[in-house]
């Protein structure tokens, strides 16, 4: 699945931004990200007081009372999201978006307190995958994790891997060097 995703997302700059003077969308690996960050989104729980007397789902909630907003949870609701625990990037596609409750996906919060630099956040990932994954291939180091759904998490902050994501950083092969290797054979 890794595999596949890099070859994809390599192709799709090459493709795409090689030499090119048009403005650069990254649409591709904006879905990616959404995508990474619906199943592992950086906070999985956060807090809201509620400031007047309120009903939700039938049930009353008074005033002063924080509730808990399980984000972790509501990104693998199956009732939002079908085979919740695949990683998709098209989930994130304009057509397979509509209809889904906006509260669905709430990476950097939502509503009136949500994350104020939301879309520099989006922007710096970007173009950190699109720098690293034009040079670099990201691969699985040694993990006795054969799913990314074992990998054991915990959360204080912000939801992380413990021990660390295990990766190794190799350098993509260029034309030149391909067409050096194809002549000596």
């Amino acid at each position: 699945k890794g595999e596949s995703f890099q070859f994809n997302f390599h192709a799709h700059l090459l493709q795409r931004h090689r030499n090119s003077s048009r403005p650069v969308r990254l649409e591709y690996t904006e879905r990616v990200i959404k995508e990474t960050l619906r199943l592992f989104p950086p906070v999985p729980l956060t807090g809201r007081q509620v400031h007047r007397d309120t009903e939700l789902a039938s049930y009353k909630v008074p005033a002063g009372t924080t509730l808990l907003l399980n984000l972790f949870g509501a990104h693998r609701d199956p009732a939002h999201w079908p085979d919740p625990l695949a990683f998709d990037p098209d989930r994130f596609l304009a057509e397979r978006s509509r209809g889904r409750h906006p509260c669905a996906f709430l990476p950097f919060s939502g509503g009136a307190r949500n994350c104020m630099g939301l879309q520099y956040a989006m922007m710096n990932m970007k173009t950190f995958l699109a720098t690293v994954l034009r040079e670099l291939r990201v691969e699985r180091a040694d993990d006795p994790y054969t799913d990314i759904h074992q990998l054991p998490l915990y959360a204080d902050l912000s939801l992380r891997i413990v021990g660390g994501a295990r990766v190794v950083f190799a350098r993509r092969p260029t034309r030149e060097t391909e067409v050096g290797s194809q002549t000596t054979s």
